[in-house]
């Protein structure tokens, strides 16, 4: 049992590491696209070649992160290889009734209820996946399709993915989970930019 529990740690640290890198990626690629009412923010965000730098790899990151945890190639073999091992997916499948984690006990309801939610995303995955293997790998135009459907979306798999790692690691582990970063770079990004567009706001007066 220990050597599955610490199995089930490992599993579940790895995929939240995954989700962190993917929070903080969505805040910030979200907070660099999105247009401010104060006049100023936007000059310092958009004319920063920096800045425009940072929010096409926050977005990179975040497609890539959230294909990780969430695409999984039913009855492949790339299921059981590295690739594929920490994915909410195949986290579920072992939590399953003979799966290596079914002593943690998640109730079937809950796991037909986390499979169910899913499917309905499977078509956002799909695009995702494409956006990663097509428009990401070798074309860099047309990046930030993001709209308020989009951000939806992805707000909604960043909550699934907290309260399916969260559940487990309580049932699993006895521990509580936090996924709130103590020095948040996306927290530390925005200061910067305030301060950047309250110093050109003094200059230009």
């Amino acid at each position: 049992m220990q050597d599955h529990k610490a199995s089930l740690k490992a599993d579940i640290d790895r995929m939240t590491q995954i989700l962190l890198y993917t929070q903080e990626s969505f805040i910030i690629a979200d907070y660099l696209i999105k247009t401010e009412k104060i006049s100023y923010l936007n000059t310092i965000k958009k004319r920063n070649v920096f800045f425009e730098y940072v929010k096409h790899q926050s977005w990179r990151v975040m497609v890539i992160e959230l294909c990780k945890l969430y695409y999984f190639k039913s009855g492949s073999k790339e299921n059981t290889n590295n690739r594929e091992q920490f994915n909410l997916r195949h986290l579920i499948k072992r939590l399953q009734p003979g799966g290596v984690y079914d002593w943690v006990g998640v109730q079937q309801e809950i796991i037909a209820d986390w499979l169910a939610e899913m499917d309905r995303l499977d078509p956002f995955i799909l695009d995702l996946l494409h956006l990663r293997d097509k428009r990401l790998a070798h074309d860099d135009r047309q990046v930030y399709a993001f709209n308020n459907v989009s951000r939806k979306y992805i707000q909604r798999m960043i909550n699934i993915a907290q309260y399916i790692l969260s559940l487990t690691s309580i049932k699993g582990l006895d521990e509580g989970m936090s996924f709130q970063l103590v020095r948040s770079p996306s927290d530390a990004l925005k200061k910067i930019i305030i301060q950047l567009a309250d110093a050109q706001c003094s200059k230009d007066k």
